[in-house]
């Protein structure tokens, strides 16, 4: 079915989508509401019969889905439910030992076209010719995932020769531009529908965006079992083969990274080992709720290799991502002070105009050198409120902002 764009970001649909059936799933709390005879279905167990917090999400998602199809009539369609864990057996679909190197190199594929679309494009000679090579790539990409077998021999080809394209491709010779890392929830970072199109944004602006890879994130997962086995009981089994998956994801990752370290413009991606460490001054390891200490290592590593501005894109509810992300900004400015950070929402209810004015503002900063997140000092403390100023006088006691308040960075 065909679509037309109107805008930037809207769609109108030949055909107006319909709505063959919804369900919706709540527990005990949810069903003692006002609204409690509204939801499909109700579970009096919070934990929905699993052993943790994840695990009953996963399982109040499937549930309403199965609800849904089957309020669709369409109860025969399968909810297959993708993990790294075990979570779900899903008898009836098994994934092949092909199966799971192709998406592998469709994720790591999509890796190296991001790396490099996002270091080349705010420099190109001719305006679209980044996007025209994408393009190409894309396509080269998709005809060699879907033909049988694990086609490794294609794959190292493929990722050779797009790397040599890119890395060839005619730029401007003119000063790099301030770089600006984008992390965060997993689906904001990386969906433009999602995020706005933050990337196309600071593009716009000036700028030159740096999302780190996909397969950091699949690492992260494989990680956070070596925590569970030594400190949580978890299962010391479950952490030999989290192993052999890092090592599985390395293998995949390799001939990107070999190419990157050879190309005049682009760098190989860092291993999940050295961003655990890059977080360990600031996160348990066993901080592993959503993003949990990945995403303080992703900070701190981007930081580290030339990246000092950073948007920290959260969607609303992320309770997890909002606290780990906000949480860690003052610290790490403490450690790394040409850190320039925040924090921007994204939900349907968030103000676009307030999401460009706090991107714009940090990119001033960066410009000027400064930071753009005002940090927080006390009235009469060493560094911060002088203790005299005609909003508090030194005597509420209650924590001021330097940069709206006290001129700490004149912005």
């Amino acid at each position: 079915m065909g679509t037309n764009h109107m805008g930037r970001q809207s769609i109108r649909f030949p055909q107006p989508p319909v709505v063959r059936g919804f369900a919706s799933v709540a527990g005990k709390k949810e069903r003692e509401g006002p609204l409690g005879d509204q939801f499909t279905a109700t579970v009096q167990d919070t934990t929905f019969g699993e052993k943790s917090w994840e695990r009953a999400e996963r399982r109040m998602q499937q549930m309403t889905l199965e609800l849904a199809l089957e309020k669709a009539g369409l109860s025969h369609i399968p909810v297959v439910s993708v993990n790294l864990n075990g979570m779900e057996k899903n008898e009836g679909f098994t994934y092949t030992a092909s199966m799971m190197v192709r998406a592998a190199q469709a994720v790591a594929y999509g890796d190296a076209l991001q790396q490099m679309v996002y270091r080349v494009r705010p420099y190109e000679l001719e305006p679209g010719s980044t996007d025209a090579l994408h393009d190409k790539w894309r396509k080269i990409c998709i005809a060699s995932l879907t033909k049988k077998g694990f086609g490794f021999g294609e794959y190292k080809r493929n990722i050779r020769q797009m790397v040599k394209e890119f890395d060839t491709l005619p730029i401007r010779d003119i000063p790099r531009k301030n770089r600006v890392g984008i992390v965060g929830e997993i689906l904001v970072k990386y969906m433009p529908l999602a995020n706005n199109d933050l990337v196309k944004v600071l593009e716009r602006e000036g700028a030159e965006a740096v999302v780190p890879e996909l397969l950091g994130f699949m690492e992260y997962c494989f990680e956070n079992s070596n925590f569970k086995a030594d400190y949580l009981g978890g299962s010391k089994k479950t952490a030999f083969i989290s192993e052999l998956g890092i090592k599985a994801v390395e293998w995949v990752r390799k001939p990107a990274s070999e190419a990157f370290a050879q190309s005049s413009r682009f760098t190989p991606p860092v291993d999940i080992k050295t961003i655990r460490k890059c977080a360990e001054p600031y996160l348990s390891a066993g901080n592993q709720c959503g993003e949990g200490w990945f995403l303080a290592g992703e900070m701190v590593e981007l930081v580290k290799s030339g990246t000092p501005n950073i948007v920290c894109v959260q969607p609303f509810g992320c309770l997890p991502n909002h606290i780990v992300g906000k949480g860690v900004m003052r610290s790490i400015q403490r450690d790394y002070p040409q850190a320039n950070m925040i924090a921007v929402d994204y939900d349907p209810g968030a103000s676009e105009v307030n999401q460009l004015n706090r991107i714009k503002l940090m990119l001033t900063a960066a410009a000027r050198g400064e930071r753009s997140v005002p940090e927080i000092y006390f009235p009469g403390s060493e560094d911060g409120c002088s203790g005299s100023c005609s909003s508090c006088g030194g005597s509420c006691g209650e924590p001021v902002m330097a940069g709206a308040v006290h001129g700490k960075y004149d912005l």
